[in-house]
């Protein structure tokens, strides 16, 4: 059969258009990490236009990420839906320190970067400088 629940695709639209519009809103930038993400329809001219290769494009590719956890009683809605890259989506739910909500995740992220222990050095380029990353205004 193969065809989805009507309610399920209803959901999954939606959960489509807000990450949509939080990427427009965040100027392509994963709301975490403030890496340079492609859309999934767009991942091969992304490739074409900053020189980096299908694989390494699929770790910051654009995921809709829901600040509260569906699971945890968090809505679909646009308040709750972010723009992030797979690799901060997969590490929140997969690697992260446990215990933290999105606000501990996002300061975790940033003193990883700091360090230099986020993304790989091949994503340089797509990352905002580091006067951004530390928001620090000296």
């Amino acid at each position: 059969m193969g065809s989805r629940h009507p309610h399920w695709q209803r959901k999954a639209r939606i959960i489509q258009i807000n990450r949509q519009k939080a990427y427009q809103a965040q100027g392509c930038r994963c709301h975490y990490c403030g890496v340079l993400m492609p859309e999934p329809k767009r991942i091969k001219r992304f490739c074409e236009e900053h020189h980096i290769n299908l694989t390494d494009a699929e770790q910051i590719q654009c995921t809709a990420e829901h600040l509260v956890p569906v699971s945890e009683g968090g809505p679909n809605s646009r308040s709750n839906i972010v723009a992030a890259c797979w690799y901060c989506n997969h590490t929140r739910h997969h690697g992260a320190p446990p215990g933290l909500d999105h606000h501990g995740y996002a300061r975790w992220v940033r003193e990883q970067q700091s360090q230099g222990q986020w993304l790989p050095g091949r994503y340089t380029h797509l990352q905002p400088c580091a006067l951004t990353l530390t928001g620090s205004h000296a």
